[in-house]
C-alpha cells in the first residue's frame, strides 16, 4: 500500500505517513482493476462456503449466493467515493486512517483488519487440510483430526515460505491461480452435461426454510470479501470516474455468477442429504458421482491448489500490514520494516492467530466467524465513507442502509449460530476476535503513555 503525505488530505484528517502521491508504475486500465478484485476474490473462498451453504440452504444455495452479494454491492458504493477522492491512499487502512488520524480508533480499526484477514487465512488453511485429508481418505472422526493437523502443516510451510523466498509467492500464486480456474472449468462444464444431473433438487420442498436460506447468505458473506483491494492499488487507474466504478461493480458482478453458476452445478448433482457429512469437501464428493474417482481426486487437487494458493497470498501481504501500523506508532518498533527482523515478526504473529483458529474451529465455523468479522469492518467502512467524503442524499441512503444492513447481518448470524451444538464457542471465538484488537492497543498505548512518563 503506497503512503502519502498529510499535505493532500483535503478533510484534515492524517493519513500514514510516508512519501508523496506520484504514479507508481504503469496506470491501471479496466481490465488491470478487474484483474484486482477478481483474482482477490474467485477461488479459493467457492471450496470454503459451498458446503456450508449447500448445509444450510439445501436447494436454495444459490440464491444464497445471490443475497450475500447485497452488502457487497451498496458497501462498494462507499469505496467508489473514497477511491476517487482519496486515490492511492492505502486502501481500507488509509481511508480509517484518515478519518481518524493515527491514534487509538484508528490503530484499533487497522489491527481489527489484520485479525479478520487471518481468519480468513486460517478459513483456507481448513480447506487445505480438510480436502488433503479427504484426498488421503480420512473420514468420520479421523476427519477433524487429519483437517487440524494437515492445516498447521499447511500454516507452517507458507510461513517458511515466507521467511525464506517471500519474493516467490507473487510467481508461484500466479501459477496456482491459473490451475485452479482450469479446475473448476473442467468441473462445471462437466457438472452441466453430467448423467447425474437433477433438476428436483432446485425445488422448493428440497430448499431450506426461509430463514436458513437467509442465514446462510450472510454466513458466506465473506465468499466476496476482497474487493476492496482495488483501493489499494499502488498505481493510479486511468479515466478514474469511468473505470473504478466498473471495476468495483464488474469484480462482483463476475463473482456472483461464478459462486451463483458453481453453486447450481453442485446441487444439480448432490445427494443433499449426505451434504451434512460431506460438508467439508463436498465439491470433491459431489465430483465423484458424476466424473468418478478421478474427478473427486482433480477437485481436491484443485482445493489444495486454491487454498493454498489463497493462503501464501493473504499471509504474504497481510504480514506487512503490521510494520505499515508500526511505522505509524500503532505496533511495536520490533514490526516496523526498518528493523531486520520485522517480516519475520509480522509472520509469527499473523500464523500464530491462523494456528489458534484452525485448531479452536471448523471449517464451517471459521467461515461464520470470518463474516461476522468482516460485516463489522465494513459497517465502521460504510460509515467512514459518509465521514470523509461529501455528503449527498444518495450516499446517505446507499451507505446508511449498507451500515444498518451489515450491523443487522451480525445480529442475525448471532442467532443463527445459537442454535448449533457448539454455539458458544464460535460466538465467544467470534467476539474475542473484535475484542482482541482493541484490548491488545490498549495495552500498547498504555505502555506507550508509560515508557513516555519515566522518560
Amino acid at each position: 500500500m503506497d503512503d502519502v503525505s498529510n499535505s493532500d488530505v483535503s478533510s484534515g484528517g492524517d493519513v500514514p505517513k510516508g512519501s508523496s502521491n506520484q504514479a507508481n508504475g504503469k496506470p491501471c486500465g479496466i481490465l488491470a482493476g478487474l484483474s484486482i478484485g477478481v483474482g482477490a476474490i474467485v477461488g479459493g473462498g467457492v471450496f470454503a462456503t459451498m458446503g456450508p451453504a449447500v448445509v444450510s440452504s439445501q436447494g436454495g444455495a444459490p440464491l444464497a449466493y445471490a443475497l450475500g452479494v447485497v452488502l457487497a454491492v451498496l458497501t462498494a458504493f462507499g469505496y467508489i467515493r473514497m477511491t476517487l477522492l482519496y486515490p492511492m491512499r492505502g486502501g481500507t487502512v488509509g481511508f480509517f486512517t484518515i478519518a481518524f488520524g493515527t491514534g487509538y480508533v484508528s490503530a484499533c480499526l487497522n489491527l481489527l483488519l489484520v485479525v479478520c484477514y487471518a481468519c480468513i487465512a486460517s478459513l483456507f488453511a481448513g480447506v487445505f487440510g480438510a480436502y488433503l485429508a479427504s484426498l488421503l481418505h480420512f473420514r468420520g472422526s479421523d476427519l477433524n483430526l487429519a483437517t487440524q493437523v494437515f492445516a498447521c502443516l499447511g500454516i507452517l510451510a507458507v510461513a517458511y515460505l515466507n521467511l525464506s523466498k517471500a519474493s516467490a509467492i507473487p510467481r508461484l500464486s500466479l501459477r496456482l491461480n491459473a490451475i485452479k480456474l482450469t479446475v473448476m472449468g473442467v468441473f462445471m462444464v462437466a457438472a452441466f452435461l453430467a448423467p447425474t444431473w437433477d433438476s428436483h433438487n432446485f425445488a422448493m420442498e428440497n430448499w431450506g426454510s426461509p430463514w436458513s436460506v437467509v442465514s446462510g447468505g450472510l454466513m458466506i458473506f465473506v465468499s466476496y470479501e476482497g474487493f476492496e483491494l482495488i483501493a489499494s492499488s499502488k498505481r493510479p487507474f486511468i479515466n478514474p470516474k469511468r473505470t473504478v466504478p466498473i471495476a468495483y461493480m464488474g469484480t462482483l458482478a463476475v463473482a456472483f455468477l461464478f459462486y451463483v453458476l458453481m453453486a447450481v452445478a453442485t446441487v444439480g448433482n448432490a445427494d443433499l442429504s449426505l451434504a451434512p457429512e460431506q460438508s467439508a469437501y463436498l465439491i470433491s464428493a459431489v465430483a465423484e458421482r458424476f466424473m468418478g474417482t478421478g474427478g473427486a481426486i482433480l477437485l481436491c487437487v484443485g482445493a489444495i491448489v486454491s487454498a493454498l494458493s489463497a493462503l501464501s497470498t493473504d499471509v504474504f501481504s497481510v504480514s506487512e500490514m503490521p510494520g505499515l501500523m508500526a511505522d505509524q506508532k500503532e505496533m511495536p518498533r520490533r514490526f516496523a520494516p526498518v528493523s531486520p527482523r520485522s517480516k519475520m515478526w509480522g509472520i509469527v504473529f499473523v500464523c500464530s492467530m491462523l494456528l489458534v483458529f484452525v485448531n479452536v474451529l471448523t471449517v464451517a465455523e471459521l467461515t461464520a466467524a470470518s463474516s461476522m468479522g468482516f460485516l463489522f469492518v465494513y459497517t465502521v467502512v460504510n460509515l467512514v465513507s459518509l465521514k470523509i467524503t461529501p455528503r449527498s442524499r444518495k450516499a446517505l441512503i446507499l451507505s446508511g442502509s449498507a451500515a444498518g444492513g451489515c450491523l443487522l447481518a451480525i445480529v442475525l448470524l448471532v442467532v443463527h449460530l445459537s442454535s448449533s451444538a457448539r454455539a458458544h464457542i464460535v460466538i465467544t471465538v467470534a467476539l474475542c476476535m473484535l475484542a482482541l484488537p482493541f484490548f491488545w492497543q490498549a495495552l500498547y498505548f498504555a505502555a506507550r503513555w508509560l515508557k513516555s512518563r519515566g522518560k
